[in-house]
């Protein structure tokens, strides 16, 4: 197997065992953000409510930014393809 592929698997693998371990699996579709000292903070919200937060490193926070930009650009290539296909 490719490294490329091992690594692919390996995230896979992370994902589904956090989808069916007994952690807080949390729906939003707003959020708010700040920075709070050294940290950045985005609280997590359905409809204006509050449903959660997140705390992270400065580090963090643009790694995540990153990668969620590449997740959502390849949700969005795989939605278009779809599209075009039907």
């Amino acid at each position: 197997m490719s490294n490329e592929k091992n690594e692919q698997q390996q995230i896979v693998d992370r994902i589904n065992n956090a989808l069916s371990s007994n952690i807080p699996h949390i729906y939003f579709n707003g959020y708010i953000n700040t920075s709070s000292g050294a940290d950045i903070l985005v609280v997590l919200e359905v409809v204006g409510r509050p449903v959660g937060s997140l705390h992270m490193s400065t580090a963090g926070a643009k790694g995540f930014a990153a990668a969620l930009m590449q997740t959502v650009t390849q949700h969005e290539s795989a939605m278009q393809e779809t599209e075009t296909r039907q």
